[in-house]
């Protein structure tokens, strides 16, 4: 309701306009109907309208409805910075809240006052694979704040509500909603939302009417559940999904940044898309550490020292070169590699436990491009091929030096989605879902006619995942950076014998229309020192070491060899992860 500035004294005296021509009308509509009537009934066309103009007048005084009601300016300069809610003042308050520009030009209309800095955060969702769980990195661009987030509207996409109003998002290392302080550059993650690939399933294929909870949104008292209406079979998903829209609120001082996401499903594959789907206006925030290190230090993106891939033409008539590397810490000159940042692998037994019961992993990614595959082909065959390429030296070799392999352990194959997905995992039990795997591998070869979501058409891509353990199964103690070295070096092999695997078994010629790529992740819910041994090194003052490492390498000819770029990424690793100095007396000689 509109402030008290004397309207009440306004709407008592439209009221009594109301009784006095309402009276005056009554009264010369009996006088003019009576039997003996002798007065004109004009009198009673004339006063009923104007008391009931007087009545919506009494109303709308009080409501500020037209003509009485206000404009945006003329609000502010009466009532000052009440016209803006503060945000956190309640859940409703953060839903229906104007916008930061909005709210901005309100406050200025009233007071002058210094503006509050913007919210430079930039939530990133990523997948986790084994759990089909999303979670949104709060990816800080701006200065060190405390900060929590909320959805704050949800609907289908014909624009019905879907669940309450608004609900908190938890953080996913401690699952609180409280305000976590977040440094400059730094990205919590939060516990966003999970697909119910099975209760689907089960909708769609066993029962006659959907009953089950499809999406589930962790959140406090309770989790939000939503489902999708009127599918019956998986291609309808299309067709639906739903618009989740997450507001990042900074209380000290005020401020708040909104993304908007759709979330759904490709076939059986769940989607979490921020929008708008469009390129950014203005340049790009770079989201690589080391050129936010350079943003931040010398004010500017430092031009990156190796050598960018030559402009795509045509598919070269040659094999894919697969002997000589380049370094890169940009991301966009390996923008299909970069998106397996979000990739992760299926395993029961991933699935099962907490996010604190997950030990420290390695990841390694590659791509290499080649002609795709029949999507009418052989999945037996092609299962058969692939288990034989991962039981071959050059992966086996890199998988032993990353973890215990046991005497009987073989790969064995895991249900994909035909020729278009293969998944495998390595055990020693007959049953590969018996236990925690030693390692597992995905592998995505392009297909014809297709164009598959997050996919690069013109590649195909290998996975392989290694948590590292000891002979009794135990987390693997720290290694040095000499023997990490080893470690990249022969993580750098696996592309060559990746390219042959596709040439010769597969018959898909490898190609260099896309430069073939190799990734590597390494990660732990505590700092990388649990899985690189630094004694004996000294870390800077005032740093502290990161929980995550991500290299990127690009083959050309005109590159290092594997152990001379396994070096530039053990550098990456100390310098930026680590933040060690005089470290490369620990390092092997440098090798072109």
């Amino acid at each position: 309701m509109p402030s008290d500035d004397g309207r009440a004294g306004r709407s008592a005296a439209w009221g009594v306009a109301t009784l006095v021509f309402g009276g005056g009308a009554f009264s010369t509509g009996l006088a003019a109907v009576g039997p003996n009537a002798t007065l004109p009934i004009w009198p009673t066309y004339i006063l009923g309208p104007v008391a009931a103009a007087a009545l919506y007048m009494c109303f709308a005084t009080i409501w500020g409805w037209p003509p009485t009601g206000r404009s945006h300016t003329e609000s502010a300069a009466v009532s000052g910075d009440t016209s803006s809610a503060t945000v956190g003042e309640s859940d409703i308050a953060e839903a229906e809240a104007p916008a930061p520009s909005v709210m901005a030009s309100r406050s200025a209309a009233a007071v002058p006052a210094s503006p509050s800095p913007p919210v430079y955060i930039r939530l990133i969702p990523e997948l986790d694979n084994a759990t089909n769980r999303f979670r949104l990195v709060a990816l800080n661009r701006g200065d060190l704040g405390h900060f929590r987030v909320r959805v704050i509207d949800a609907h289908n996409q014909v624009g019905n509500w879907i669940g309450p109003r608004s609900w908190p998002v938890p953080w996913l290392d401690d699952g609180s909603i409280d305000a976590k302080q977040v440094a400059k550059f730094d990205g919590p993650k939060l516990d966003f939302a999970h697909f119910d690939f099975l209760g689907l399933q089960e909708d769609l294929e066993g029962t006659k009417w959907l009953k089950g909870n499809h999406w589930v949104f962790p959140s406090q008292p309770e989790p939000v559940k939503v489902r999708y209406s009127a599918v019956r079979f998986w291609s309808e998903l299309n067709r639906q999904h739903f618009v989740i829209t997450v507001r990042v609120i900074r209380d000290d001082p005020p401020g708040y940044a909104d993304t908007q996401f759709e979330i759904g499903n490709d076939g059986t594959e769940p989607y979490c898309r921020e929008l708008p789907e469009r390129p950014p206006s203005g340049p790009a925030m770079p989201e690589d550490p080391k050129q936010l290190r350079d943003l931040a230090v010398h004010g500017r993106v430092q031009e990156p020292s190796t050598q960018e891939p030559a402009p795509q033409g045509e598919p070269a008539p040659t094999r894919a070169i697969t002997g000589r590397w380049h370094h890169t810490s940009d991301g966009g000159q390996v923008p299909s590699l970069m998106r397996l940042t979000h990739t992760g692998l299926f395993h029961p037994a991933y699935g099962t436990r907490q996010p604190q019961e997950t030990p420290p992993s390695v990841k390694i990614g590659m791509l290499v491009a080649c002609q795709p595959i029949d999507p009418a082909s052989s999945g037996t065959e092609l299962r058969a091929k692939f288990l034989t390429f991962l039981n071959s030296p050059s992966v086996m070799s890199l998988i032993a030096e990353l973890t215990h392999v046991g005497p009987g352990m073989s790969w064995k194959n895991l249900a994909g989605n035909g020729p278009r997905t293969l998944e495998a995992a390595l055990t020693a039990s007959a049953d590969p879902l018996d236990g925690v795997p030693a390692a597992s591998a995905l592998f995505l070869p392009p297909t014809a006619g297709e164009e598959l979501y997050g996919r690069d058409g013109r590649t195909a891509t290998l996975i392989l995942y290694v948590e590292p353990r000891t002979a009794d199964g135990e987390v693997a103690p720290p290694s040095d950076l000499a023997t990490w070295s080893l470690r990249f070096t022969e993580a750098l092999a696996v592309p060559g014998a990746f390219a042959d695997f596709l040439d010769t078994d597969l018959g898909l010629a490898t190609s260099n229309d896309a430069p073939a790529q190799l990734g590597l992740w390494l990660q732990s819910r505590e700092p990388l020192t649990v899985m690189v041994d630094i004694n004996g090194l000294r870390m800077l003052p005032g740093s502290s070491p990161s929980n995550q490492f991500i290299g990127w390498t690009f083959a050309d000819d005109s590159g290092k060899s594997g152990t001379g770029v396994a070096r530039d990424l053990i550098v990456q690793l100390c310098e930026y992860s680590l933040h060690l100095d005089d470290f490369e007396k620990a390092l092997p000689p440098e090798s072109i």
